[in-house]
């Protein structure tokens, strides 16, 4: 019984320390995000000067909400789109995928 507990303990901790990681960088990264300066940037990558405040607020108040453990899953699922979006729009899938993609 007490093995048990010690691994429960550790799984704890572990999954917090990753969470914790990755909403503190989301956080990090969006408040540059709030500076009216990035909409020039939006549009100079053709996409909508109006999602500048969308974007920046789903990074903040998701790190926010992967740190402290509340609605992990929807904000890993709306990360996943905001993650998306630059490598298929901005980047390309052959700069992605390393050269010319051929499938």
């Amino acid at each position: 019984m007490g093995t048990t507990i010690k691994e429960n303990i550790l799984y704890y901790i572990t999954h917090w320390g990753i969470r914790a990681s990755i909403g503190a960088i989301f956080i990090f990264h969006s408040i540059k995000k709030f500076d009216p300066s990035w909409q020039t940037w939006l549009v100079s990558n053709d996409l909508p000067a109006e999602l500048q405040m969308p974007i920046a607020l789903a990074e903040f108040l998701g790190g926010i909400f992967l740190i402290s453990g509340i609605f992990t899953r929807i904000t890993g699922a709306i990360f996943s789109v905001i993650l998306l979006v630059p490598i298929f729009k901005i980047k390309g899938l052959d700069k992605f995928a390393g050269g010319s993609f051929t499938g």
